[in-house]
């Protein structure tokens, strides 16, 4: 299933990945969190990002990110 996510990077790589109908919050506060972008993802494919995430895998998780993005581009507004 196709989902739309918020994701933040740094220059290590993805920091965070939110479903996008969870993070209004990150959106209007994406200037102090950094770079900010959707982008449309399998659920199933979601599951390793966040994983790489949270051990720390910044620059791994952003390759998978690369790999599997159905689209993506910036957050306006």
């Amino acid at each position: 299933m196709l989902r739309s996510f918020i994701g933040t990077y740094d220059r290590e790589g993805l920091r965070s990945l939110r479903l996008e109908d969870e993070c209004a919050a990150v959106i209007s506060q994406r200037h102090a969190l950094g770079p900010t972008f959707w982008v449309v993802l399998d659920l199933s494919e979601s599951q390793a990002l966040d994983r790489a995430i949270r051990l720390g895998q910044k620059g791994r998780a952003l390759q998978l990110l690369s790999e599997s993005a159905r689209c993506c581009g910036p957050v306006c507004g």
